[in-house]
């Protein structure tokens, strides 16, 4: 018991270790940052949750890099602390809820988007 909570005690360490490194990433606007995606994503691919929402829902490295597209050309950046197009890819419900709207994201109206963004948001706030 005490080892599997220092285990996901340091999963979450290095995740947000990863995140930061992520965020730092856009916010220098570099041109090409799918390879920072794919970095992270492999990172949370270690990680049995992480990895079992990746398959149920074939999501790779670049619909996360894509889908924080979405997120930020419909204005959700930052929210106090938290950087939304990050955070929304970071924490298993939102992911989820990610997975399930995918097609949203890609094919949706402006208008679909935005509640699909409005929804996964909901999500990230139970983490927060």
């Amino acid at each position: 018991m005490l080892a599997k909570l220092i285990k996901t005690f340091i999963f979450t360490l290095k995740k947000n270790k990863a995140m930061k490194s992520l965020i730092l990433a856009i916010n220098q606007c570099k041109i090409d940052t799918l390879p920072d995606y794919e970095k992270f994503y492999c990172f949370l691919n270690k990680n049995v949750n992480f990895k079992h929402v990746f398959e149920n829902y074939d999501l790779t490295a670049k619909n996360l890099h894509d889908i924080s597209l979405v997120f930020l050309a419909l204005g959700f950046e930052w929210r106090g602390n938290e950087y939304i197009p990050v955070h929304v890819i970071s924490f298993i419900k939102p992911l989820t809820i990610i997975g399930v709207l995918k097609n949203v994201f890609y094919n949706g109206t402006v208008e679909e988007q935005k509640e699909a963004c409005n929804r996964v948001i909901y999500f990230l706030d139970s983490y927060m």
